[in-house]
């Protein structure tokens, strides 16, 4: 197993990148007229890993300008709690999920 080089201010400049998409998802699946109503009923009739895999990997290009490939997302799900029981906490949980953090 490899490691990643980098500084101090290139982890922080990263992780703020990172906080910054989550955050940017958790609002797209708030208020947008598209994306939330697509998420919510996804999360209320208990979609699976692949009923989840389409809005993922739009939202992944719109907000992080990168693919998300089904591979990822598969092992994103394994560590993410996406249709947990409070819709809030679903949606910080998929956006955990698409930006990587698991």
């Amino acid at each position: 197993m490899g490691y990643i080089v980098m500084t101090f201010e290139e982890f922080i400049e990263g992780l703020d990148r990172i906080i910054e998409e989550a955050k940017k998802i958790v609002r797209l699946l708030t208020h947008s007229p598209v994306y939330a109503p697509w998420f919510r009923g996804l999360w209320e009739a208990d979609g699976d890993v692949y009923d989840f895999y389409p809005l993922a990997r739009e939202i992944s290009w719109k907000v992080c300008g990168r693919d998300l490939s089904l591979m990822q997302w598969e092992k994103a799900w394994q560590y993410r709690t996406v249709l947990a029981n409070e819709l809030k906490v679903a949606r910080e949980e998929f956006a955990n999920a698409v930006v990587g953090w698991y």
